[in-house]
């Protein structure tokens, strides 16, 4: 990149001093990317009616086309969306609706699957009497090819939809997800991708994945702002889908029912071809050659220094490390919560901790605004946790968002 890391980090807005190591689960967004969101919401309250019928198609047709060029992702069939998560939704009870998923038709997920789409899927199943079926993949796999031989060797017969994760979130596995598409297409079988952590990450071609339905977040590594993120329906799909939420334009195709759900603020959907922008003024492959090069940095340091192997297949196009965490812990979510709560109070140290399986597990997200003196003083202070009485690390123990 030819702008230096200070000059790169003072472009975020982050808290000075501090280590933030988990870019994975809400991403950071660059103050020129705020700047522009701010302008579009401006612009829309200085006169909405004239915002809302005579600029906003036309501005979110254009940043529809502008990720849709860089995704390589028919502009005819994608639509903006708030998250992954919604699209998921819109999906499922799109093809409950059509019986694709019914009492006789499934859902397939791995456990590897991002837990609100766990939840999505079994809700929808159960709304209409079907079910959902897991397909465990191993964590400990040293090749890509024995990490999904048991996704392969499932029986497809009474499913009505395949979903796969593009880069699975708590565990940093990148799927074939091309390959996999194919597979279950030969055998008459849908498929879902979610790709909530594909664009940026990855050269991400949606079209050529051949997958019924992709969806990906703008938010994390293409640097959006928060709550963007699209869906791309196959042709064959294009007049099944629709949003959960009913508004003036049901039945009008995809492009007015998913853009127009009532009064919503747009400007995070308009600004984020300046998340893109801004990827493209340091350069593409610059950035992904510098969090390549620090996630590797991370394994290394972790794995000789630490003692700590990698559980799964690595990929070195990722920008996440995950890891087993070393020691006696209970797997609760709670734990995790209090190790990530400990590692902020006491060191300013932000890091994902997540309970998996039988399992907790650590994961390591890089990003343009971190260099090695980041990862070392994040692992220096997990190793503090490590060491530290349990009994004070478990005191931030509490529920997340218990209401």
């Amino acid at each position: 990149m030819n702008r230096d890391l200070a000059d790169i980090q003072l472009s975020f807005p982050l808290k000075q001093g501090i280590h933030f190591l988990n870019h994975g689960s809400y991403g950071a967004t660059p103050t020129v990317v705020l700047d522009a969101k701010r302008r579009v919401e401006l612009e829309l309250e200085q006169q909405p009616l004239e915002f809302f019928f005579e600029k906003y198609e036309y501005q979110i047709l254009e940043a529809r086309d502008s990720i849709c060029t860089f995704l390589h992702a028919s502009s005819e069939r994608t639509v903006f969306v708030h998250n992954a998560t919604f699209a998921a939704n819109a999906v499922f009870a799109s093809l409950v609706r059509n019986g694709n998923i019914s009492a006789g038709k499934g859902i397939l997920l791995t456990n590897h699957v991002y837990p609100a789409v766990r939840n999505a899927a079994h809700y929808w199943a159960e709304s209409c009497g079907s079910f959902v079926r897991e397909v465990v993949l191993p964590l400990h796999a040293d090749t890509i090819e024995e990490h999904i031989a048991p996704l392969l060797q499932e029986q497809l017969h009474d499913i009505g939809l395949a979903c796969i994760d593009h880069i699975t979130s708590q565990t940093a596995v990148i799927l074939p997800v091309k390959e996999l598409c194919e597979h279950f297409h030969d055998r008459g079988v849908p498929v879902f991708v979610d790709g909530a952590h594909a664009p940026g990450m990855l050269d991400v071609d949606v079209d050529n994945i051949g997958a019924d339905f992709y969806t990906g977040n703008l938010h994390k590594w293409l640097f959006a702002p928060k709550s963007s993120a699209f869906l791309t329906v196959s042709e064959q799909w294009s007049k099944t889908i629709h949003p959960n939420i009913v508004s003036l334009y049901w039945g009008s195709g995809m492009h007015a029912e998913f853009h127009w759900m009532g009064t919503l603020n747009p400007s995070s959907w308009i600004a984020s071809q300046a998340g893109l922008q801004f990827m493209r003024d340091l350069g593409v492959e610059n950035v992904r050659t510098h969090y390549r090069q620090l996630t590797e940095y991370t394994h290394s340091r972790v794995e000789f220094q630490m003692g700590i192997q990698t559980p799964g297949p690595h990929d070195p196009r990722c920008a996440m490390a995950v890891f087993e965490l070393p020691g006696e812990w209970e797997h609760e979510a709670t734990v995790g919560w209090a190790i990530r709560k400990w590692l902020w109070h006491e060191h300013k140290v932000e890091l994902h901790l997540t309970a998996w399986q039988e399992t907790l597990l650590f994961r390591v997200s890089s990003q343009v605004y971190l260099d090695q003196t980041n990862i070392d003083a994040g692992l220096e202070a997990l190793q503090c946790a490590i060491e530290t009485p349990k009994d004070e690390v478990l005191k931030f123990r509490k529920p997340f968002f218990e209401g």
